[in-house]
């Protein structure tokens, strides 16, 4: 009689395991999901905003002692600094100009540095409509950069790299001229994306 009970308490046991994980794993595809559309929207609402004559009243330059000026357009309260597109993986978004946890949830953010600077890095979360795409270039691959002055930057995909939580040396000290990354499947490390300057116009 014990051991059928014992065998009836890990059964029930094991179900609710599961139950749990389903229950996990589907509250991240919700986050994630709400996350694309915060940028897809977000975006939107830019594309019509610098369609319009009054966008220079939105436009204000940040003076960074290292990284010079960086041209942004605050837009329902957040400061952006232009449009990610890479079409291979037909990816399109917009890029604030800070990052924070709540931010990410929004939109990639700039991590550090600028395009005037060539070392332009940015930060996007995991998620689908984000930067877990991310994993799917491959080098020569195209990645575009709308600022915000009109100025569209193309990059080349130069080097690809997985990079631990701890390497920030490491992440932040590249010649490249823009860095993309994001964290792995279980967050434990980063996907890192190197970008070389091909032209500017």
């Amino acid at each position: 009689m014990k051991r059928k009970n014992r065998g009836i308490l890990l059964i029930v046991t094991g179900l609710l395991l599961s139950f749990s994980a389903a229950a996990m794993f589907g509250a991240y595809e919700y986050q994630a999901e709400i996350a694309g559309d915060n940028a897809e929207l977000l975006l939107t609402n830019l594309r019509v905003e610098l369609q319009r004559d009054a966008v220079e009243q939105h436009i204000e330059t940040i003076r960074e002692e290292v990284v010079g000026e960086i041209p942004k357009a605050t837009l329902n309260g957040y400061a952006l600094i232009g449009e990610l597109d890479i079409p291979t993986i037909g990816l399109e978004l917009p890029v604030l100009d800070n990052w924070s946890y709540d931010l990410l949830q929004i939109a990639p953010c700039r991590y550090s540095g600028s395009i005037e600077g060539q070392n332009l890095i940015l930060l996007g979360h995991n998620y689908k409509r984000h930067f877990a795409p991310l994993k799917k270039l491959v080098s020569g691959d195209e990645v575009l950069f709308s600022a915000i002055d009109g100025t569209i930057y193309t990059f080349e995909v130069r080097e690809i790299e997985i990079l631990k939580k701890t390497q920030l040396e490491e992440l932040t000290s590249s010649d490249y001229d823009l860095t993309l990354f994001t964290c792995t499947n279980g967050g434990y490390s980063r996907h890192v994306i190197r970008c070389s300057l091909k032209n500017h116009f």
